[in-house]
């Protein structure tokens, strides 16, 4: 059967138009419309230290209102809080309107760190601020310490000063609390743990705190219990050696302590007294004669005997008579021509003043031997060992040793020493100069602090000579 050639060609049409209609991709993809909002995808909320830069970095997508990619949009970023700065500022999103930035924080933790992404509409010019990153600054390595203490005078046994330790980064950051380590330079002045410094002797000394590679140091003045009497209106007391007055009481030209550091003994007139300082006086012994009191007294270390130095008003020293007595017996036995004598730590000397020289007599065998020259009428002290002597002599104040009368150190001043600190490494003695308080000398040194123990004291003034308690 022959078709028709009309009909042949409409279904070579058809044939044509079906090809073509199925060759198209009628639900193709929309056109994105202008960016009209941002998608934080990354990077929000991050911490590092100071002046870093965040490990992530910030992704944002651009999306136009119905959610769609928006595609080569130029997108800001703008540091707004915090000091901080990006790495390029400005970025194009990519095909799925993505954009990126590297962010290096501020230098201060306590600023809010913040970024902001803005664009410019493409069809309008109007600005848009699409997303706000946020961080947390956190402070950097300790790069410095530094201390606070409430006093630099730690009183005594039962005084603490608390220190605190503030850690810095190095931008002046505050370090959060981490492992301080302290120390103290002299653990015979005082010792420190976790701040707290407690008294273990008298002297100077450094508490150190150190964190990471930081380090800082305070400069503490450690005192002791004293006593101190003085010469014009006979009135001594006793307490810390930075002028803390704990007690006073009348007295004359003596006051010292027995090794017991509760019971001290002290002249008034021509009674000694020896008291127990938590119950009071306890009894007394006449010492001295009818015209003149005693010119020194020094007790025994066990407080039974004294020796005095009688008829000490003449013109040298050799017009003295130096006189042991038992404690409570009248009487007593002469052991020699001399003045300002002091008894040994250990009992066994008596080291004085006879004429010129320091003289150290035995107390058990009599034997007698000089020592050195000393031009003055003062002193001998005997350090806490009994090993050394403090005298004065010409225009300086000397140690000594106590057997060979071989210097071991001076000091370039004129004074009357008093008192070895207990474990003998100060010697407290009065400047000829200085009628109010006196020095304490580092031994061996050229250090010395000024002392003024009757600043607080009631009615006291002119304080010439302090006693350490042993």
């Amino acid at each position: 059967m022959r078709v028709p050639r009309v009909s042949r060609l409409c279904f070579a049409i058809a044939v044509v138009t079906v090809a073509s209609t199925c060759g198209k991709d009628t639900t193709g993809p929309e056109q994105a419309g202008p960016a009209a909002a941002m998608q934080i995808v990354a990077g929000d909320q991050q911490s590092a230290q100071v002046g870093t830069q965040l490990p992530t970095a910030l992704v944002a997508r651009v999306v136009d209102a119905q959610g769609r990619p928006v595609r080569g949009q130029a997108v800001n970023f703008r540091v707004t809080s915090g000091g901080g700065s990006v790495f390029a500022g400005v970025a194009n999103s990519d095909d799925s309107g993505v954009v990126r930035e590297l962010w290096t924080l501020g230098t201060s933790t306590a600023d809010s760190q913040r970024v902001e992404a803005r664009a410019v509409d493409n069809a309008t010019g109007a600005p848009l601020t699409f997303a706000t990153f946020k961080a947390t600054a956190l402070s950097g390595p300790a790069a410095a310490v530094s201390l606070a203490a409430p006093r630099t005078l730690l009183r005594g046994p039962t005084d603490t000063i608390r220190m605190v330790a503030t850690v810095h980064d190095q931008y002046g950051n505050t370090v959060p609390p981490s492992t301080i380590v302290w120390s103290s330079s002299d653990t015979s002045v005082a010792v420190v743990a976790n701040g707290l410094v407690q008294w273990r002797g008298f002297g100077l000394d450094t508490i150190v705190a150190v964190a990471g590679s930081a380090r800082a140091s305070q400069e503490l003045v450690v005192h002791v219990l004293v006593s101190a009497w003085q010469q014009g209106l006979y009135s001594s007391w006793f307490g810390w050696s930075d002028g803390l007055i704990t007690s006073t009481f009348a007295g004359n030209q003596y006051h010292d302590w027995l090794p017991d550091n509760r019971t001290d003994l002290y002249t008034y007139g021509f009674t000694m007294f020896r008291r127990d300082t938590l119950l009071g006086i306890v009894d007394s012994m006449q010492v001295g004669d009818s015209n003149f009191p005693p010119e020194r007294v020094s007790p025994s270390p066990d407080g039974q005997r004294v020796v005095m130095s009688l008829y000490g008003i003449g013109v040298h020293a050799g017009d003295s008579t130096l006189v042991v007595r038992r404690w409570g017996a009248a009487g007593g036995d002469t052991i020699a021509r001399g003045a300002v004598a002091a008894w040994s730590p250990r009992g066994d000397r008596i080291a004085f003043m006879r004429w010129d020289s320091v003289v150290v007599v035995d107390t058990l065998g009599g034997d007698r031997r000089v020592v050195r020259r000393a031009d003055r009428r003062v002193g001998p002290v005997w350090s806490p060992d009994g090993a050394r002597l403090a005298i004065s002599n010409g225009g300086n104040v000397e140690v000594v040793d106590a057997a060979l009368g071989t210097t071991i150190a001076v000091y370039p001043m004129r004074g009357v020493p008093t008192s070895f600190s207990p474990d003998g490494r100060w010697l407290y003695f009065t400047p000829d100069n200085n009628t109010d308080g006196g020095l304490l000398w580092r031994v061996g040194t050229q250090r010395v602090l000024t002392v003024t123990p009757s600043r607080t004291g009631p009615g006291i003034t002119n304080t010439v000579r302090m006693f350490f308690r042993r």
